[in-house]
């Protein structure tokens, strides 16, 4: 199963790397993979994840895409963990 959330709000690394980690902590079922590309200023954030690897890399083009696949996945979950606050 995967899920793709468009995202139009622009997020600094730390924001993104916050949101990635907290869908993957809560999520139900097991995500295998994410990625995706959100605006961050005036520039973008790419970022690949798998489990117990994230990286986030800045690149010249803002995006707006988030994808997570996996097994067991709860799309209107994900979509909830992927939007809340996190501190």
């Amino acid at each position: 199963a995967s899920v793709t959330i468009e995202w139009k709000e622009s997020l600094t690394e730390e924001q993104l790397q916050k949101k990635v980690m907290h869908v993957a902590a809560y999520a139900e079922g097991e995500i295998l993979r994410g990625k995706g590309i959100v605006a961050s200023g005036s520039r973008g954030l790419v970022f690949h994840y798998l489990p117990d690897y994230l990286s986030i890399e800045p690149v010249n083009t803002a995006g707006n895409q988030v994808c997570f696949t996996g097994t067991g996945l709860n799309e209107k979950q994900i979509r909830m963990l992927f939007s809340e606050e996190t501190v």
